[in-house]
């Protein structure tokens, strides 16, 4: 017997499911706006799919859920992981499996480095680059 995911095994699922059936390849788009307005477009008629052979759409399930979402914080927060490193004699840091130059003046100090989710879209263009895969 397989045991039944939780909500946020599903959750992740549903993410992935997008991303897999809009954003794969990379769409070729001029500008951000328009791809927001793609994903926009995309996530409405998504409300209508219903997922297997569940009695609701993905839609009612998100008009039962809402109410109990928390809202969103007055205050920016935030969402990077903060790395606190040592220079090496490279005059080099390591950030998790990535290596970083930092000017030789610091060879031996104690830094501290902030780790952002990836961004590869720009907000002067949103075209697919060469090095992209997809």
């Amino acid at each position: 017997m397989v045991p039944k995911q939780g909500p946020r095994c599903s959750q992740k699922g549903q993410i992935g499911w997008f991303r897999r059936n809009h954003l794969v390849p990379v769409p070729e788009v001029d500008t951000l706006a328009e791809l927001n307005a793609m994903i926009e477009r995309w996530d409405e008629a998504d409300d209508a799919r219903r997922i297997r052979s569940r009695p609701r759409t993905v839609g009612e399930y998100f008009a039962a859920e809402q109410p109990l979402l928390a809202p969103l914080p007055d205050e920016p927060f935030e969402t990077g992981r903060l790395f606190t490193l040592r220079v090496d004699h490279y005059s080099q840091i390591s950030v998790r499996t990535n290596r970083y130059s930092v000017p030789v003046r610091l060879i031996g100090r104690t830094v501290r480095a902030m780790l952002h989710a990836p961004s590869w879209w720009s907000t002067t263009a949103a075209r697919k680059s060469p090095g992209m895969n997809g």
